[in-house]
């Protein structure tokens, strides 16, 4: 199972940076599609899931408590809010990620079949391997796939591999 996820989340970081690319702060927080989040969002969102991701299985936190208020689920962007640049939020991205993996290759296999400490994704991940497959595999896959449709909205079409 781990050698996977590692495999699925460095596959999804490098994805993450190539669809960033060619978006612009400004163009970062457009709603060219109004029922997705901008991809401003989108990014912060999932430097924050992999930092949550990471620090499931023993990844020293490093975000300040104020990501999660601005890029948690459910919250949206507010434009009275002084965001972080898309160059710094790719560059957490990164960093979330990385740490994620150094956590993960470290960890214990009696850690990732242990009940999940995240009481909200018990129900559908009760171990912790489980929840963070998700976090760092599928979830990403979901928010890249709302980016690249705004990307296709916005005229940005398939950035370059």
């Amino acid at each position: 199972m781990k050698a996977s996820i590692l495999h699925i989340n460095k596959l999804n970081t490098a994805m993450a940076v190539r669809y960033a690319g060619g978006i612009t702060d400004e163009l970062s927080v457009s709603e060219a599609i109004p029922t997705l989040a901008p991809p401003r969002w989108q990014f912060g969102h999932l430097v924050v899931v992999a930092h949550l991701g990471g620090t499931l299985v023993g990844g020293t936190a490093f975000l300040p408590d104020s990501w999660r208020e601005m890029f948690g689920g459910g919250t949206r962007l507010n434009p009275e809010v002084n965001y972080p640049s898309m160059a710094e939020i790719v560059d957490n991205l990164q960093r979330a990620h990385q740490m994620a993996a150094d956590a993960l290759s470290a960890a214990s296999d009696d850690l990732l079949i242990s009940q999940t400490s995240l009481e909200r994704l018990r129900p559908r991940f009760p171990q912790t391997g489980d929840a963070v497959a998700f976090l760092l595999g599928t979830h990403v896959g979901y928010h890249l796939g709302e980016v690249m449709a705004w990307r296709k909205a916005a005229g940005l079409g398939v950035p370059p591999a």
